[in-house]
């Protein structure tokens, strides 16, 4: 049966989500920065607020408050690493060029990539409130607690740790992106998915920045 709790919850949980999200411009370097915090701040406080204990596993006190710091020093980290990498490609978010104004391609990633930092944070959230003690081995080994938990763990873990730093690096050098690795970096703070969105947003902005600096060169005679 669902309790008057878990009918508050979700309704405020679906007015939580219908919130307008900032609007990402070319002008904006940060935006992925803001959003990501708009998120974390959204989930954390529907966390804490909905989240108390229905059983003796879940965290008290002073464990509670080891759990926010680590959240906290992740999220500080999580910004920290989509600034530096945004910044070290900020030529392709400047204005001046034919093809500066993000296309629907560019919105699609970024859009993913939000959806994808919000779930994954408020499930990290709600991991480090019910968890008896949350830790980086306690994580891992929950993600391999039945055989359907395995091949989705095995495969996430072989797809994030090891193709997408590979693919990233080699990928990005041809593109011409900075840091391509620092994508990964961002992946270990924020999610998976919200670094592969940020990725392919900045190559789609890559591939048209490239094009256009090519059309305009004069050829020598």
């Amino acid at each position: 049966m669902i309790g008057d709790r878990d009918r508050v919850a979700a309704s405020h949980f679906g007015q939580m989500a219908a919130k307008p999200i900032p609007q990402f411009t070319n002008s904006d370097v940060h935006h992925g920065t803001s959003v990501a915090i708009f998120s974390i701040a959204n989930v954390a406080t529907f966390s804490v607020q909905y989240g108390h204990p229905r059983s003796s596993d879940s965290v008290h006190g002073d464990e509670w408050e080891a759990a926010v710091i680590s959240l906290l020093i992740h999220a500080i980290l999580g910004v920290a690493t989509t600034t530096w990498v945004l910044r070290k490609n900020r030529h392709l978010f400047a204005r001046g060029w034919n093809s500066a104004r993000p296309t629907l391609v560019e919105w699609t990633f970024w859009t993913v990539a939000t959806a994808s930092v919000i779930l994954g944070w408020y499930f990290n959230i709600r991991y480090q409130y019910w968890a008896h003690a949350p830790s980086w081995p306690d994580y891992i080994s929950k993600l391999f607690t039945n055989w359907a938990a395995d091949s989705a763990s095995q495969d996430y873990i072989f797809a994030n740790v090891v193709l997408f730093p590979l693919w990233i690096i080699m990928d990005g050098r041809r593109q011409g992106i900075r840091v391509p690795w620092g994508f990964f970096v961002m992946s270990l703070f924020t999610s998976f998915g919200f670094a592969m969105g940020a990725y392919l947003a900045v190559v789609e902005r890559q591939v048209r920045y490239t094009r256009d600096h090519a059309a305009v060169q004069v050829p020598v005679a």
